[in-house]
């Protein structure tokens, strides 16, 4: 991650919502927030980026 973003919360395993930016698989998604632009882009993760 390069940072947190004050704009796009997660919830993490533990059900608390935390501050989110740069690239991540999240719940089966692949997540990557530019921090500098606030573009979000959200697709289904493949199996190998989830390690399958």
């Amino acid at each position: 991650m390069t940072g947190n973003s004050p704009h796009v919360m997660l919830m993490d395993q533990a059900d608390v919502w935390t501050p989110f930016s740069g690239r991540a698989i999240y719940r089966g998604l692949m997540i990557n927030l530019n921090p500098k632009t606030y573009e979000l882009h959200v697709r289904l993760a493949t199996a190998e980026e989830q390690g399958a």
